[in-house]
């Protein structure tokens, strides 16, 4: 199971990317590392600006362009605080490029058919390293960019065994010109839209202003915990680690706007509003405004709006004592016992003694001596077994007692625990807020589970209901924690789900157990599945619409859809209007379909592209597992076309093209890189180790 780290929503393993708020979870397109590609084209892009929109992001973790250690720690608040770009988004300008691992070092080409590939790169690893850690190491150098007006290339390069890593940028138009080092402890950075400057954080989380033009950089901030940007990137709100927030733009000093706050919740586009969470409460602040007191008392903030509606959750959970649960129908048993002893060793009487003949004058008197001998003997046996029955007895009966004394005893500690414990009565309630005012929602509701639309006030969530949890006598029960157990079972969430569009909310009524609900993010369209097999890999998948802000009723959209493997989500939105889902799946292989219409059999799941705003679809069939190859295809215009067999690992540029590894050798870690275009296919470079996946660092505003 992987876990989201901005969102915290579960997705199976393999899972590339949250469909839930975008966040990168794997960068890399290879069947048998179990990484998939199947998103939209703003999810897959992790430079571009704007709304924070963190729930309890784990600190130190300064991040907003596409450099670092582990491209998964990098790329986390880079969607997060980057990335909420508008429909005019689409028309920036795209450069499509080629970057890829060759011999140790970064290689770039334009793709254009008159030019050749030239080493990026110069030192790309200060140590010696197999090609197989350069592999390991692949993350460490994805942090490629270029500016929006296509001039300047920006990389890491000198990636030292310490982590330190050097930050260099190349005039694009001109590759024989030596590259200009920016830094040489940068982390992470993005290019501003204009292409006049860089913003980039150092080693120490401090952040730095580099200008092209001039060629000089400037010192903005120090010890950033936490960093957006405004769609410009000429405003900046940061935290610092000592948790005050600043507000600075470029070119003029700072402004401090709060301070002890624990949470930077949300920033907007322009960067002119934030909110926060200070002692509880959640604040809005404007600008050179005052803050403004949103919600006291807050557990959680689900979704913060660009309109300024919010959802969040109020914790009204209460602590109960373990006893108010038990009943004691041992106390008057337990209190009268007392605690056994051992019984004493019986005092056996003596042996009688047996007569001899050289004792007695006559046969006669002897013969009557032996006789009452034998007598005085068989009462004396007869005696001894008694005594020795008595005491066995006596001993089992001690035993007995024993093991109910300790029983007795057991019961006395486990008061002790149930006296001094508590357990949680969860009661959360969900509250909406216009703008204005808020509305409670929902008073009980599950404090996990909730998904939500990106771009409008509607949630889909789990109402609790807690039922009535009858006394569990203390005899049976032998731990505390066994009671905690029956109380938890009795307050666990009911299987129906919710939807909430701004303050008005319409229960899903399901067949049996719903499960894998999805929204889109228009909030228009949610789908779910029903009627789930036994072993849960198949069901019936529901629709609901939601239009003018009334909830449809859900309808059967489609049988026999899969709920997903150990490598692949259950089923996801391209985008808005495009529904992404699998039938027929046996060990990661099955049928794709997108909006009931068949994409292709036999394909891999784990490795399907899906471009949003696009029909194209790319993806592997046949897959061999244990050559990792397979027949590579393009699905687009309603048609599937076949681009090569033996392709190991592919990627897409921005237009739609498609670069692939072929003929890969697994041994040594080498392969053809091709590119697919229009139908056609063309060799770009031999002996390449890795395509590095440049449209994940495409700038989308």
């Amino acid at each position: 199971m992987v876990i989201c780290p901005n969102c915290k929503k579960e997705f199976e393993d393999g899972t590339m990317f949250c469909n839930n708020c975008g966040t990168k979870l794997e960068p890399v397109v290879s069947p048998d590392s179990n990484q998939t590609v199947r998103n939209e084209v703003e999810q897959v892009q992790p430079v571009a600006a704007t709304p924070v929109e963190k729930k309890k992001i784990p600190k130190k973790a300064l991040i907003f362009g596409a450099i670092g250690v582990a491209v998964v720690a990098i790329i986390v608040l880079v969607v997060v605080l980057l990335l909420n770009g508008g429909e005019e988004d689409n028309k920036k300008p795209m450069y499509n490029y080629a970057m890829y691992l060759k011999e140790g070092e970064i290689f770039y080409s334009d793709l254009n058919k008159e030019s050749k590939p030239w080493q990026l790169t110069t030192s790309l690893f200060e140590d010696d390293m197999t090609d197989s850690n350069m592999l390991e190491k692949r993350s460490w150098y994805s942090g490629n960019m270029i500016s929006d007006n296509g001039k300047y290339m920006v990389y890491t390069d000198k990636i030292g065994s310490s982590g330190t890593r050097g930050l260099y940028f190349r005039d694009i138009k001109n590759p024989k010109a030596e590259p200009v080092k920016i830094d040489s402890a940068a982390k992470e950075f993005v290019i501003d839209p204009s292409s006049s400057f860089i913003l980039y954080a150092t080693g120490d989380d401090s952040l730095y202003q580099y200008t092209f033009a001039n060629d000089t950089k400037d010192k903005i901030a120090s010890d950033i915990d936490e960093l957006a940007l405004s769609e410009d990137y000429k405003r900046i709100i940061y935290v610092t680690k000592e948790d005050s927030v600043y507000f600075k733009e470029i070119g003029k000093d700072k402004e401090k706007i709060a301070s002890d706050i624990s949470d930077l919740v949300y920033t907007n586009k322009k960067a002119t509003t934030i909110y926060y969470e200070k002692d509880g409460s959640l604040y809005k602040q404007d600008i050179g405004k005052d803050k403004v007191e949103v919600a006291s008392d807050v557990y959680r903030v689900i979704r913060v709006y660009e309109s300024g509606e919010i959802y969040y959750m109020k914790d009204a959970s209460t602590e109960v004592p373990l006893m108010n649960f038990v009943t004691d129908d041992m106390k008057d048993a337990d209190a009268a016992m007392k605690k056994p002893e051992y019984p004493d060793y019986p005092d056996y009487p003596s042996s009688p003694s047996r007569p001899y003949r050289y004792q007695f004058a006559t046969d006669e008197e002897y013969q009557a001596a032996y006789e009452q001998y034998e007598k005085d003997y068989e009462e004396w046996q007869k005696t001894r077994e008694r005594m020795e029955k008595e005491y066995d007895d006596a001993v089992d009966a001690y035993y007995e007692d024993q093991e109910k004394y300790n029983a007795k005893s057991n019961r006395d500690d486990l008061r002790e625990d149930l006296a001094e414990r508590t357990t949680k009565q969860n009661k959360y309630s969900i509250y909406y807020y216009d703008g204005k005012e808020a509305t409670l929602v929902s008073e009980t509701a599950e404090d996990y589970d909730i998904d939500y639309a990106k771009d409008a006030p509607v949630i889909i969530y789990v109402p609790l209901v807690q039922s009535e949890i009858a006394k569990v006598k203390i005899s049976e029960i032998s731990y505390y924690w066994e009671l905690e157990d029956k109380i938890s079972e009795g307050q666990s969430a009911t299987t129906e789900y919710s939807i909430a569009v701004k303050n008005k909310s319409t229960a899903v009524t399901a067949e049996k157990e719903p499960a894998g609900f999805t929204i889109n993010k228009a909030g228009t369209t949610i789908y779910y599945l029903d009627n789930l097999s036994e072993d849960h890999n198949y069901g019936d998948l529901y629709r609901i619409n939601i239009k003018n802000g009334a909830i449809g009723k859900a309808e059967l959209y489609e049988s026999e859809v899969c709920t997903g493997t150990m490598y692949t989500g259950v089923m996801e939105f391209i985008d808005n209007d495009r529904f992404m889902y699998y039938k027929d799946v046996k060990a990661s292989k099955g049928e794709v379909y997108i909006n009931k219409e068949k994409i292709d059999f036999d394909v891999n799941i784990s490795t399907i592209f899906a471009y949003a705003d696009s029909d194209l679809i790319v993806y592997f069939v046949d897959w061999d597992s244990e050559d990792s190859k397979g027949t590579l295809k393009v699905y687009k215009n309603g048609k599937a076309t076949k681009i090569a067999d033996d392709a190991s690992s592919f990627t897409v540029t921005p237009d739609g093209r498609v670069l692939y590894l072929y003929d890969y050798s697994a041994k040594y870690f080498k392969g053809e890189l091709r590119e697919w275009a229009n139908g056609k296919s063309r060799k770009i470079d031999d002996d390449v180790m890795y395509i590095i996946p440049t449209i994940y660092f495409r700038i989308n505003r």
